[in-house]
């Protein structure tokens, strides 16, 4: 039998990725618009994870109205799958694509054989979600996986930080956070953080603007504080 159609070519580039985790379990729990949503924020994210269509045009790619793409765009940065930054004196907005091991977990449950087609997406619920709530235990394989202990640490930045905004999707930072809260707790990290602004334009003093070089430069943060602080604060040195 003689072809008459042309097949599918999969070398060719004009595609973009999307992790099996979501398509497995997260698209059915968010349901047709919010997943919708997030194939427009994939397909038009460069390499760095930044997204940039406007709401406007998120619409007219799939036909539907700003305010179903708006609602969806909630539940995406509710479950930190996307951050949204504000650029601009126009309503324009840039989002962040975050890594997978950053999405809050919470109530989604993976499902790699599913293919029911109906499902109750929160897009179109009027009914309203109680937050999640995050213990804060002291158990690191805990609190280092909760983006509400993380976030806050890296917002702390801004004050040494222009670009600090960028930390947040940024998945090296976000994991030097993490193992300095497992070492050290989320209190002293902190108070380490904080500490930061009161030494940048000390002399000998170490330069320090992200959680990386916190990490890499914490012995000579706590050797300058022992050195060249007569009052040492209290957190950073036990």
């Amino acid at each position: 039998m003689e072809k008459n159609f042309q097949i599918r070519d999969l070398r060719k580039k004009e595609k973009f990725v999307v992790d099996d985790l979501y398509l497995n379990g997260y698209a059915k729990k968010f349901g047709v618009y919010a997943t919708a949503v997030y194939l427009s924020l994939c397909r038009h994210a460069d390499r760095e994870q930044k997204s940039f269509p406007s709401v406007k045009k998120i619409a007219e790619e799939h036909n539907v109205s700003e305010r179903q793409v708006f609602r969806a765009i909630k539940i995406l940065e509710k479950y930190n799958l996307v951050r949204k930054e504000r650029i601009g004196k126009k309503a324009n907005n840039r989002y962040y694509l975050i890594d997978k091991s950053e999405w809050t977990t919470s109530h989604i449950t993976p499902d790699y054989q599913s293919h029911h087609p109906l499902t109750t997406s929160p897009v179109h619920s009027k009914e309203t979600h109680k937050k999640e709530t995050h213990s804060k235990d002291s158990n690191a394989s805990v609190a280092t996986k909760e983006p509400d202990l993380i976030n806050p640490l890296i917002d702390k930045f801004k004050i040494i930080n222009p670009s600090y905004k960028r930390l947040f999707a940024n998945k090296t930072q976000r994991s030097a956070i993490e193992r300095l809260i497992k070492e050290h707790g989320v209190d002293k990290v902190s108070a380490m953080i904080d500490f930061l602004p009161q030494i940048r334009d000390k002399r000998y003093a170490p330069v320090i603007t992200t959680p990386l070089e916190l990490e890499n430069k914490l012995a000579q943060l706590i050797n300058y504080q022992l050195k060249e602080i007569k009052n040492p604060l209290i957190g950073i040195v036990k």
